[in-house]
């Protein structure tokens, strides 16, 4: 289905900083973004809140990184697709946030998934909703660039890998046991990598997109 991303991105996206409120708000209420609201996601989200707090202060971009973006003259819209219970994002979002703030002719807004499931359904990834996902479009919103996401190829593996080790024929609530480990290993992982792999990996898409 052929989408109008102009309208999406004037209508329905908001800013990294418009973001970052409506989660605080949702935390400060117990609550998440999507239709779905419980316990486990409201949970996530305030975990989420805390992190992106701590890379918005802390978060320094790589030198050669900075300088290359500050090269970058054809303007870029990332439109992300994200939801604030998903931790991926929460470790991704601040640092795409931080490349965009460095040349004004990046902008990024961001646009929840669940309330835009048609765009999600034309940006899946190997049959998923995986999020985070970025889509680049150009000056004029008539073009698609390219897209990144959900996460940095190390990431990717890392989860692979131990999904790889879930036994098939293992109970519902074990299989539920190993995949919350899963996505701890996968939290440290970002903590040690601390948005490098994501600006390595942007910064050859981007290449691409000047093209």
């Amino acid at each position: 289905m052929e989408l109008n991303y102009k309208n999406l991105w004037l209508e329905k996206s908001i800013s990294y900083s418009e973001y970052r409120k409506i989660m605080a708000q949702q935390v400060e209420a117990g609550a998440t973004s999507g239709p779905i609201q419980n316990e486990k996601l409201s949970k996530f989200t305030h975990l989420n809140e805390s992190r992106m707090s701590r890379l918005d202060r802390k978060l320094k971009l790589l030198p050669a990184v900075e300088e290359r973006l500050k090269m970058v003259r054809q303007p870029q819209n990332w439109l992300v697709i994200t939801e604030t219970w998903c931790g991926d994002a929460a470790q991704i979002l601040g640092v795409l946030n931080k490349m965009a703030e460095t040349n004004d002719a990046i902008q990024m807004k961001l646009i929840f998934r669940d309330e835009n499931i048609v765009l999600m359904e034309n940006h899946l990834t190997k049959g998923a909703r995986a999020i985070p996902k970025l889509i680049c479009l150009n000056e004029d919103m008539s073009e698609i660039l390219g897209e990144w996401g959900p996460r940095p190829r190390k990431a990717q593996e890392t989860r692979e890998k131990s999904m790889a080790t879930v036994p098939k024929k293992s109970s519902a609530e074990e299989q539920k046991a190993i995949k919350e480990e899963i996505q701890i290993t996968l939290q440290k992982w970002y903590n040690s990598d601390k948005g490098e792999s994501t600006q390595l990996e942007m910064l050859v898409e981007i290449e691409k997109w000047q093209m």
